[in-house]
């Protein structure tokens, strides 16, 4: 099957380096506590039933209903990176602008997602976004070097478009972290229950290295939306077993499989 025409214009420019150009992106939904945004349209999973396995696991999404056919695309997320295939070209840094504020968990159904307030921004070369929420996944959704780990979490921005970012920070096992602490002592354990999470910066569950690799995807669950930029951390960050625990007692396996690059071109700095 011949592979369809990326949608990505800006790995078409030269230099490389201007490839965080946030117009690249399609329009997004207004933010919510849903983990990744659900579109305005038919795209979300209002009417879905999916799940991480079984006749709704991740190979049938794309069959469930008409708003899920992204799920078959050619740009969807996660996948599996290998730093040794992947250019280095001048990349902006990361600039983050977060601030601490009390803020409320959501167990949703399929994560726990904690609800950002616009107080917390992230600058990429000359765009500006906003921290929308952040969520968890376990194990983690995208793979460093042949290595799953043990969570993984998604940071969630939108420009003033509605246009979507998402910063990935990957989480193995080893000392206990005390930024994911407040979180932690919070989780909802009932689905559509919410608990309040005392102020903290989001920004201390962020490794101090911020170098990424970047590439053009999806949301990591239905409808799968593609036009997502993805910036992941290539350092992990410690959690300790016991806290990883408390999570995975809630959600043991809310990761989607890696999927195909295809054609894609994927970036580092």
């Amino acid at each position: 099957m011949p592979l369809r025409a990326l949608k990505s214009p800006y790995f078409a420019l030269a230099p490389l380096s201007a490839i965080l150009l946030l117009s690249a992106f399609s329009p997004a939904a207004t933010p919510g506590a849903n983990g990744h945004h659900a579109p305005a349209a038919a795209g979300a999973d209002h009417h879905v039933d999916w799940t991480y396995d079984g006749p709704t696991g991740p190979e049938h999404w794309a069959g469930l209903d008409p708003s899920c056919a992204e799920c078959s695309g050619h740009e969807q997320s996660p996948v599996a990176l290998q730093t040794s295939e992947i250019p280095t070209p001048g990349l902006p840094s990361l600039i983050f602008g977060y601030s601490a504020a009390p803020r409320v968990a959501t167990n949703n159904g399929h994560t726990v997602a904690v609800e950002a307030k616009n107080d917390c921004k992230l600058q990429v070369g000359q765009h500006a976004c906003t921290l929308a929420n952040y969520h968890f996944h376990a194990p983690s959704e995208h793979t460093l070097n042949g290595e799953r780990f043990a969570m993984e979490v998604h940071f969630v921005h939108l420009d003033a478009q509605g246009r979507r970012a998402v910063v990935g920070v990957l989480c193995r096992q080893g000392a206990a972290n005390a930024a994911f602490a407040p979180f932690a002592a919070n989780l909802p354990a009932k689905v559509n229950e919410t608990k309040p999470v005392p102020a903290f910066d989001p920004l201390t569950l962020m490794p101090a290295n911020k170098n990424y690799i970047t590439y053009m995807g999806s949301l990591t669950r239905p409808p799968c939306n593609e036009n997502v930029l993805w910036m992941v951390l290539k350092t992990p960050v410690e959690l300790s077993a016991s806290q990883i625990g408390q999570f995975t007692a809630r959600y043991d396996h809310n990761s989607r499989p890696t999927q195909p690059v295809y054609e894609r071109k994927l970036q580092q700095n």
